[in-house]
């Protein structure tokens, strides 16, 4: 009986301690939307009012826990956001509360968590309007997963990678930039869907380019960074760019989109250049949407060839 006290004391403490807000819970609930993974993670991420619009205006999906390190409720969540995040590889954001992310997010009091979907909030909720995902880390799982599909492609730094080839590893890494249109793409036509038809993969990574491809593809950073992992085996280095790799080995690269493409002078295009010289349109003269078309077509089949042919290589 003591045992059973002391616990209901407890979750009457937190519930106590952490301040509600208004927020709405009848909402339609998609999970077709796949959270960012993070290899090895360690906390949750915070983040500024910038951030977050940055994070908006390219549509991302994640989960946001606005808190506040006086708030005696968030104190005992953060601890439960923090353990989410490294259980399961997870990139979770935080904020403060300011003017502006009021106008963003509908919050009065903090700890709330507010999923966003394509860069818009879903729903915000606080331990009133249902306590639970704030008191386990298999509670907040649980509401997390009505909104997103958890991860199967995970980040890597520079560092990780680099010991990833020394250690002689076998593994698919994926070469991606956030403000890369052709990644976005990806990501809406094969990756996300992937993701949430594979659950679990293994040794599926993927690395953020900003700090080098930011400084102009003829930059000496890109530069060096593309022929350090031989991405200048296409062009200067282009991204999205696939490798499966038995460390300093490319056993197969992929290639999405960035063929080269001339245009005609009757408002035509021709495509002079494709990392797959099985492009049924290279070197053949089309407009701009059947090119698009053809290309897109073409593309997506030849990333779901190259998933279906070395991911299951590489899950032992």
């Amino acid at each position: 009986m003591k045992k059973k006290f002391k616990f209901f004391a407890a979750l009457l403490v937190i519930v106590t301690l952490l301040n509600a807000c208004n927020g709405g819970n009848n909402q339609d609930v998609d999970n077709k939307f796949v959270l960012e993974g993070l290899y090895e993670a360690s906390d949750f991420i915070e983040i500024d009012f910038e951030e977050l619009e940055d994070m908006q205006s390219r549509k991302l999906n994640f989960m946001l826990y606005i808190g506040d390190p006086s708030c005696g409720g968030c104190n005992l969540f953060s601890p439960i956001y923090r353990q989410f995040a490294i259980d399961y590889g997870l990139k979770l954001y935080y904020i403060t509360p300011s003017t502006k992310l009021k106008e963003v997010v509908k919050i009065q009091y903090t700890p709330s968590l507010a999923p966003f979907q394509e860069g818009e909030p879903v729903i915000v909720i606080d331990p009133h309007d249902d306590e639970k995902p704030f008191a386990s880390v298999s509670n907040l799982k649980d509401f997390t997963t009505k909104y997103f599909t958890l991860p199967s492609i995970y980040e890597v730094s520079e560092e990780t990678l680099d010991e990833k080839i020394a250690n002689n590893e076998e593994f698919v890494i994926y070469y991606f930039w956030k403000y890369c249109g052709d990644c976005a793409r990806l990501a809406n036509e094969i990756l996300n869907e992937y993701q949430i038809n594979h659950q679990g993969l293994k040794n599926f990574y993927y690395i953020e380019v900003d700090p080098y491809r930011s400084e102009g593809r003829t930059s000496e950073a890109w530069q060096t960074f593309a022929n350090k992992y031989e991405l200048d085996r296409y062009k200067w280095g282009v991204v999205p760019t696939f490798q499966y790799r038995k460390g300093s080995e490319i056993v197969e690269m992929a290639v999405y989109l960035n063929d080269t493409i001339e245009t005609t002078g009757d408002d035509n295009i021709k495509v002079t250049q494709s990392f797959y010289e099985d492009a049924p349109y290279l070197n053949e003269t089309m407009n701009n949407d059947e090119f698009k078309e053809a290309s897109i077509d073409f593309h997506n089949t030849k990333i779901l060839e190259f998933f279906n042919r070395v991911l299951p290589l590489v899950q032992n």
